[in-house]
């Protein structure tokens, strides 16, 4: 996940504060999630699967994490696809796919499907 918010901020959060009307409050709400997710990670990283407080910050984490996708989804891919030029969602896209981390021999570690720069691309076509 911290791959995934390193992604987001260097690439995504440039091009919707560029590209879209009102691009920087959109970007600081949609994108300002991962912060609430990074933060959630941090803390279970201290803890014990035993630690009276885990299971709640792990259902907090699968709350943030649904949230944050479903705003994506919804909200910030549709108006970046409205915003931008096929040639610049093909180069954000691959921006984020080459940002994945590879597994052990260089293969990919899984990745959610459908992707997400997938996703995005699915709205210029």
């Amino acid at each position: 996940m911290a791959v995934h918010a390193r992604a987001e901020a260097r690439f995504l959060r440039p091009a919707v504060r560029r590209r879209i009307p009102e691009g920087q409050a959109l970007a600081a709400r949609e994108l300002g999630g991962q912060d609430r997710i990074d933060h959630l990670l941090r803390d279970l990283a201290r803890r014990s699967p035993d630690d009276a407080r885990f299971d709640a910050l792990l259902s907090q984490l699968v709350v943030d994490a649904q949230d944050h996708v479903t705003g994506q989804e919804a909200r910030l891919f549709p108006s970046l696809a409205d915003a931008a030029d096929t040639d610049e969602l093909r180069i954000l896209a691959r921006r984020l796919r080459r940002s994945r981390p590879r597994g052990p021999a260089g293969g990919r570690v899984a990745r959610p499907d459908p992707d997400p720069a997938d996703r995005l691309m699915r709205r210029t076509d």
